[in-house]
């Protein structure tokens, strides 16, 4: 099973379908610990009572597409309410048959219910006039409580109301990202229709593993340009400037 966080519960996913051809069926369990497998935050229920009634009917339907009765969610659902609140856990489950034997046990996380946004990453751009390149650099990505599901960037005039480049996007992760980490991406501009790069704006969005979501915005400015970095004052005199043609 795989899990998905909602605002007001998780689901859980059936990537594997649970059957018994002797007994049948009793239903699923499942209990939440700190780690994989821990049952230090819910505990598992007694005996062969099960948290969701599943039986081979309903396995059979699913795969069958309603053979025997109308097709079932393929899903369980938790409410948030019966879940830890800001703190990662691990929902570990199981099957339950007629005669009340357990399946091994698996487990889906780690997860937490967060209410925060991303945190605000640092944004770095350079732009090269001479081909119209622009580079972006998007550093300290991170979010401490669910992680981060995905980035993407937009470049635009804001001034003018208009946009250079669509929202494309950086990461797009199909498990969530955890940690700090570092994103690049080097576009190629037309350096015909710039007619001032100081007008221009990068746009960072960031999700993160609970559907939240961080919008910065970096306005280009003349220090940002690759003449301005890489001018080499060693080279120069000691009042010589950068030439500001662009």
């Amino acid at each position: 099973m795989r899990a998905k966080i909602n605002p007001n519960d998780v689901k859980l996913y059936f990537t594997q379908l649970p059957y018994d051809s002797e007994t049948d069926m009793e239903g699923i369990q499942y209990a939440v610990g700190t780690s994989p497998g821990g049952t230090d935050l819910r505990d598992w229920p007694d005996g062969k009572t099960a948290d969701f009634d599943w039986d081979n009917n309903k396995s059979g339907n699913m795969v069958f597409s309603g053979w025997g009765g109308s097709t079932p969610d393929r899903y369980v659902t938790i409410p948030k309410a019966n879940l830890p609140q800001g703190a990662r856990f691990y929902i570990s489950y199981r099957a339950v048959n007629g005669q009340g034997m357990k399946s091994s046990v698996r487990a889906t996380g780690p997860i937490s219910f967060d209410d925060t946004r991303p945190e605000t990453p640092s944004i770095d751009a350079t732009y090269r006039s001479s081909d119209g390149q622009l580079e972006i650099d998007v550093d300290n990505i991170e979010d401490p409580e669910s992680g981060i599901k995905s980035v993407a960037y937009s470049v635009r005039y804001p001034n003018y109301y208009l946009t250079i480049k669509e929202w494309t996007e950086m990461l797009n992760q199909s498990d969530i990202r955890n940690g700090t980490f570092n994103l690049s991406e080097s576009i190629n501009l037309d350096e015909n229709a710039i007619q001032d790069f100081t007008d221009i704006s990068v746009m960072i969005y960031i999700t993160n593993g609970a559907g939240l979501q961080r919008t910065v915005r970096r306005d280009l400015t003349f220090s940002d340009s690759y003449q301005f970095k890489n001018y080499n004052s060693n080279t120069a005199g000691s009042n010589t400037l950068p030439d500001q043609s662009f």
